[in-house]
């Protein structure tokens, strides 16, 4: 009898130990352990690393050679042919049910348009798949796009939050990186207007072994739209602002976005995203957005405090990318140019000597602990109003800054804090 009951316990623990496997993974939707087809190539999937909305983003490897095969997943394939490597990334964004095979694609084509630039995270391949039903009366199981690229350590958000903000002159590197990607992407025939450009978007690849500095590069092109926008309806532009609410991130959008009526003659296209890129520059020197959570009101008026010291012209830079007026912003790759410079300056100590076309001053100027700053416009289509007469844009104050409510500048980054008209007050 003993014999017996040891032998049913054995089978029973044979059967058990298989079925409990089953049931610890529970969702449908994890690929860990599992190995994928994506672009005709074989993945290996490893760990989960991230999560965030319907998006998740795992380790993964090639399969070489005669590996397992596809682990009952199929793949539509519509990617590029994909390079070896052995530590990629692969995210996965689960699929709304009523999006056409064009918008599941949507991430994956604008991504692979610009991959093979050097501030670009490089796209090996991206696919929809979907996985096989478990039994034929079960629904339809939900697609997901699949993106395969290098894998990244870090982002611009996780370091800025670590240290509490960057140095200058690391803030203004990493800004030139995404401002070079997204002048790429503005520079082809239909423009890509990326719509999301934040330093979460923006992904570290460890040191230049030449300059020993950070490399960043732009990924995320789920916002991402091809050609700029014009809204000819008042019913476009009420879609338009509820597709930028849902599409975009509030503490990054633009006035022209957040009051898409107010700005129809313009349109959302190019200075949209550098309207992100002077955010992203505040944020990764300041620690935080600059019109913080509720940003709104603050975003349609221009108005920002700059805290920490920074020097004038990375100042103007930033009041420059953050006007209200879509058109009075600076080009990305003007931005680009502006910050590699700065940049450069800041790192040899001799950011005083130079002017924002990179040319020497002759004149000697002070660079200025900015305890306050504020852009703001004057009047109701966001342009803003600026002393004009030479004198006034030359004037500098010769004594220390000892307001501890505001201070304002000029279109030179002087400071012009002294006898404020509160009606008039310019932007950097």
């Amino acid at each position: 009898m003993d014999l017996l009951r040891k032998a049913l316990r054995d089978v029973e623990a044979a059967v058990k130990s298989p079925l409990q496997s089953l049931v610890t993974k529970t969702d449908p939707n994890d690929l860990t352990g599992t190995v994928v087809v994506v672009g005709g190539e074989k993945f290996h999937v490893k760990d989960m690393f991230a999560e965030g909305g319907a998006a998740r983003v795992y380790r993964c490897s090639l399969v070489v050679g005669d590996g397992p095969e596809s682990d009952g997943h199929t793949a539509v394939s519509d990617s590029k042919q994909t390079k070896k490597a052995n530590s990629l990334a692969l995210k996965q964004c689960l699929l709304n049910p009523e999006l056409s095979d064009a918008e599941a694609r949507h991430e994956g084509t604008i991504h692979a348009l610009v991959s093979d630039h050097t501030d670009v995270v490089t796209l090996r391949a991206h696919d929809v798949y979907t996985p096989n039903r478990q039994r034929p009366e079960d629904p339809p199981p939900p697609r997901a796009a699949l993106l395969v690229m290098d894998l990244c350590f870090e982002s611009l958000a996780d370091v800025t939050r670590e240290r509490g903000g960057l140095p200058e002159p690391d803030a203004l590197e990493a800004c030139a990186s995404a401002a070079r990607a997204v002048a790429r992407m503005h520079a082809r025939v239909i423009p890509i207007i990326h719509r999301d450009v934040k330093p979460e978007n923006v992904l570290g690849m460890g040191s230049s072994e030449k300059t020993k500095s950070a490399q960043w590069r732009l990924c995320d092109f789920g916002s991402a739209a091809l050609g700029e926008q014009k809204f000819q309806t008042s019913k476009d532009r009420s879609r338009a602002e509820a597709e930028f609410q849902k599409h975009t991130t509030p503490t990054y959008r633009s006035p022209e976005m957040w009051d898409v009526h107010r700005f129809s003659g313009q349109g959302v296209g190019k200075p949209a995203d550098v309207w992100c890129l002077g955010c992203l520059l505040f944020e990764t020197l300041e620690g935080r957005p600059p019109f913080g959570a509720d940003s709104k009101l603050l975003a349609l008026q221009g108005k920002f405090q700059v805290t920490k010291s920074v020097s004038k012209r990375t100042g103007k830079l930033i009041g420059d990318m953050l006007r209200v007026n879509p058109t009075d912003r600076p080009s990305a790759e003007e931005v680009a140019v502006r910050c590699d410079t700065l940049a450069s300056a800041t790192r040899e100590g001799d950011v005083d000597t130079f002017d924002d076309n990179s040319e020497r001053e002759t004149q000697k100027s002070e660079t200025e602990t900015v305890e306050t700053g504020w852009a703001a416009f004057g009047d109701d289509e966001g342009d803003s109003e600026k002393k004009t007469s030479d004198e006034e844009e030359t004037q500098e104050s010769s004594q220390p800054l000892t307001s501890t409510e505001w201070t304002a500048f000029d279109e030179e980054g002087t400071n012009i804090s002294a006898d404020p008209k509160p009606e008039q007050w310019a932007t950097f």
